[in-house]
């Protein structure tokens, strides 16, 4: 394949003959020629809008006739037409093409029939009552003759609902809705005289829904007259034989802004919307991108004014001049008088400008065809027509080469090519992914085995029990539910921490003692009359019952630092001590007390208040399980997810996750009503430790911080009294300094009276410790092996016992577990049918590369993408090239 600028060869004074014509032309023609290694042949290169051409290239012209095109450009224009009758632009992307429009009247069908060849329905009114798309392809075989098959293709449904009002938003062509892609073979004939007679009855056809599938001249296509005005639905007409130029293009409905009934006014609407989609619009991958591979031909009657042109009103309000060719019909038809001048300016591009210019064509007239004028004697009076009247050989000769339908064969089908250059690149990248992903999503849903059943099932089976275990294990890349699961413990652990008994570390004795401290120091103001510490007895203490106000109050009932609140209490749950006032420890003690000796602590009385310290444990151990199960079950979720995924449409997967859940639920039954709560009861029954060093060292402990909480509680009381009574204010950091260092103010206190309580709250808060360590280990050693252990040992066989897998139909209930439903198959279907269609795509888009690398590597080199001469995928095979083309390549 050979490529050139085409514009760089011709002498400069054609070039620039007319430098105020725009510098958008026919790209194909004015940019780049296309020629096959084997084909001398050549296309003509326009270089401007006034039209001018190479006197070799033109002789050429008027030698070869329509046959001239250059097999590479045939070839090309082929393959688009092979993709767009795969049906993939939903993957791809929109493939280059042509789409012929026109207002009404306006000589568009005369057009399609010169280029095409064939006759195609006429009509004073409307002719084209749904989108009509034309493929010409050349067949230089020996033998071959000229062949037109017909097809519908339906890719919308007709409602007969009219109460979904607003119908029109959801969609464009209401009251026909996307449906699921056919194609239906309609007729197939070898008789150009039929042609028009089978397109006419396969409009028909198209445009009464209410009729089933039909083939040409069915009896109930005989005087049958529309149900609706335009279908969305498309009939395709491909036409192969010898000497035909290679061309793809769609005839839409012509444009129209009245209707003859009122309630026929929302067609005009739709015809809009329906040429929209052809000329301003794609979705790729269920987005709206505006389409650009779309060379629109636009007919513009002569015998109208220009300015009256409403197809053309549409073109320029959707942005679509620079791919718009202008084709004027009609000349022989031009009113009495009317001055050349102005078809001179849109020639030149002054005017009505378009981005590849005007073309003019002249084509039989009614009559004319009814005396018999066949294509052939069309195209030879036009050539005279143009040759020979005024003012196309006079006043616009220079504008020959854009007269006549053959020259605008040749640029279409050129223009064309050169937009599939530019798009095979990307429409390779596009198909490749999506069949990487399509085969990703069938690998996942197998079909069921028959003959391997019992293997396969088996297989997923230990698969899952095998990823269960590792989960349970926290082996690499399978450790998510075992840190999940020291979350939970350390939960656990923090929230049985944070019941441990706090105090109230000062009391309403306090403030009478620190008063009546101020009220001696007063009296005994010199230092040697306060070497003596002042000592308060009980009595004191009950002469005065005395509150604190509410700023003392907040002050005395600080708790120690770093300990949490108390978690708020369950209703009929036992008062936990977990605040203990100094006052309440006291009569405790002393109502529990049996011993004679006063100040003795007695076992008993902190064997009870121990056992009280417990009283909320079952509100974390109940938490603690249910966060457990929810872990366990989120993590198996996931693991049969992974081990089942191509099944999860089967039995297999909903009986295993069943199975599976009930064995948890199973384990976590016996731990939550069984050994969980005897742990609970058994803590709860009688303190007791033989972990005695361990116990001195947290008694030892608790002791010194409870000792030092108390003495800064009773140091601030007395500093709050000072200040309340009048004396010198003490601010806070000399305060902390005078409670660390000042040992006349510990004198000045004197010993606790509270010291036989700090001392139990000691034992108590040291043996709480000992025993939530104990309870958290033993319930957590319990949850790993109880359930997590059972989860790896006993669920394999429990799979295999309740699925009948150790029974003598084990197959049989196999082939049953890996059934599918009716969606997942479906979606396979559809899944293959669509890779089926994107692998031809694939071999032709491969056949294409290995005949023109150069091209599609340079026409692709502004695009960022990998290369597609690596991929996998479909690749055709060494010996899908031809040998004489592979001749060529070497």
């Amino acid at each position: 394949m050979v490529m050139k600028r085409s514009e760089s060869e011709q002498p400069d004074e054609l070039r620039s003959q007319h430098p105020g014509s725009p510098s958008r032309q026919l790209r194909a023609t004015s940019h780049l020629t296309l020629t096959d290694s084997r084909s001398a042949t050549e296309t003509p290169v326009i270089n401007s809008h006034d039209g001018t051409t190479d006197d070799s290239t033109m002789e050429d012209l008027d030698n070869e006739g329509v046959h001239r095109l250059g097999h590479g450009v045939k070839e090309l224009v082929v393959a688009i037409n092979q993709l767009q009758q795969l049906g993939i632009e939903d993957v791809s992307g929109p493939t280059p093409k042509v789409a012929v429009i026109g207002d009404q009247s306006a000589g568009k069908s005369s057009v399609i029939e010169a280029i095409s060849g064939i006759q195609v329905p006429r009509s004073d009114g409307c002719c084209t009552r749904c989108p009509l798309q034309i493929t010409l392809t050349t067949d230089d075989e020996p033998g071959s003759n000229w062949h037109c098959k017909v097809s519908l293709l339906k890719n919308y449904v007709y409602s007969n609902s009219e109460a979904a009002s607003g119908g029109m938003a959801s969609h464009p062509f209401w009251p026909w809705c996307e449906f699921q892609p056919s194609r239906i073979d309609f007729a197939s004939t070898s008789d150009k005289s039929e042609i028009r007679e089978i397109i006419s009855q396969a409009q028909m056809l198209t445009v009464n829904p209410q009729l089933g599938p039909l083939t040409y001249n069915a009896p109930q296509l005989q005087g049958l007259r529309p149900q609706v005005a335009f279908s969305p639905n498309v009939v395709h007409i491909e036409i192969t034989g010898p000497e035909l130029p290679t061309l793809s293009f769609y005839d839409l409905p012509g444009v129209f802004t009245q209707t003859e009934r009122a309630e026929d006014a929302f067609y005009v609407e739709f015809v809009e919307r329906l040429l929209y989609k052809y000329i301003a619009e794609d979705i790729h991958d269920g987005q709206v991108v505006m389409k650009n591979s779309t060379l629109v031909l636009l007919a513009v009657s002569m015998e109208v004014d220009r300015a009256t042109c409403s197809a053309a009103k549409l073109v320029s309000k959707w942005g679509a001049e620079d791919r718009c060719v202008g084709v004027m019909t009609k000349p022989d038809r031009r009113p009495d008088g009317d001055s050349a001048k102005v078809w001179e300016k849109m020639l030149r591009g002054d005017i009505y400008r378009l981005g590849h210019g005007y073309y003019v064509t002249k084509n039989p007239s009614q009559a004319e065809l009814n005396q018999g004028v066949g294509h052939d004697a069309a195209r030879q009076l036009e050539r005279q027509y143009f040759e020979h009247s005024t003012p196309w050989s006079t006043q616009l000769a220079s504008f020959q080469e854009r007269f006549g339908v053959e020259n605008l064969q040749a640029a279409l089908s050129q223009e064309l090519a050169r937009m599939a250059l530019n798009s095979f690149p990307l429409i390779h990248e596009r198909v490749q992914l999506r069949l990487e992903r399509i085969d990703e999503e069938l690998s996942q849903m197998p079909e069921p085995p028959v003959a391997n059943a019992i293997h396969t099932v088996l297989d997923r089976l230990s698969v899952l029990t095998a990823t269960i275990s590792k989960r349970m294990d926290g082996e690499f890349a399978h450790n998510d539910f075992r840190l999940n699961f020291k979350q939970v413990r350390c939960r656990f652990k923090e929230t049985i921490a944070a019941q441990r008994p706090k105090i109230i570390p000062s009391t309403n004795h306090d403030v009478v003692s620190a008063q009546r401290l101020l009220r001696s120091l007063s009296i005994h103001n010199t230092p040697t009359k306060r070497d003596a510490p002042i000592t308060i007895d009980s009595s004191d203490e009950e002469s005065v019952p005395m509150q604190p106000t509410p700023t003392k109050r907040r002050k005395a009932e600080k708790t120690e630092p770093g300990v949490p609140e108390t978690p708020k209490r369950r209703r009929n749950v036992p008062k936990s001590r977990t605040a203990m006032d100094l006052d309440d420890i006291r009569k405790a003690l002393d109502s529990l007390s049996t011993s004679d000796y006063a100040g003795e602590i007695e076992p008993k009385a902190l064997n009870q208040l121990r056992k009280e310290t417990l009283a909320q444990w079952d509100i974390p151990m109940s938490a603690f399980l249910d966060e457990l199960e929810k872990a366990l079950k989120e993590a198996i979720k996931i693991t049969v997810d992974e081990a089942l995924y191509a099944w999860k449409s089967s039995a297999l997967y909903t009986q295993t996750l069943d199975i599976v859940d009930k064995y948890l639920g199973m384990q976590m039954h016996e731990l939550r009503h069984t050994y969980a709560p005897r742990m609970l009861y058994l803590e709860r029954l009688k303190p007791m430790t033989e972990a005695t060093a361990l116990l001195e060292g947290f008694v030892k402990n608790e002791l010194d911080v409870l000792q030092n909480a108390r003495y800064e509680a009773r140091a601030n009381v007395f500093f709050d009294q000072m200040a309340n009574s009048g004396g010198k204010r003490v601010e806070p950091e000399e305060r902390k300094k005078k409670i660390l260092n000042d040992v006349q103010l510990k004198r000045d206190l004197g010993p606790d009276p509270y010291a036989r309580e700090i001392e139990a709250m000691s034992r108590i808060r040291g043996y709480y410790s000992v025993a939530s360590m104990r309870f958290v280990d033993n319930l957590c050693q319990a949850a790993q092996g109880d359930v997590l252990e059972k989860l790896k040992t006993g669920l394999h066989d429990e799979l295999l016992t309740v699925l009948g897998l150790a029974e003598n139909n084990a197959h049989a209930n196999c082939v049953q577990l890996l059934a599918e439903d009716w969606q997942r198959e479906l979606r396979r279907v559809e899944l293959r049918d669509k890779r089926s269609k994107l692998c031809e795509a694939m071999t032709c888009l491969h056949e294409l590369d290995a005949k023109y690398k150069t091209a599609t590597a340079s026409s692709a080199s502004t695009l960022t993408r990998t290369s597609y001469r690596n991929v996998t995928p479909c690749q055709p095979s060494a010996e899908s090239v031809p040998e004489d083309d592979a001749m060529d390549e070497a």
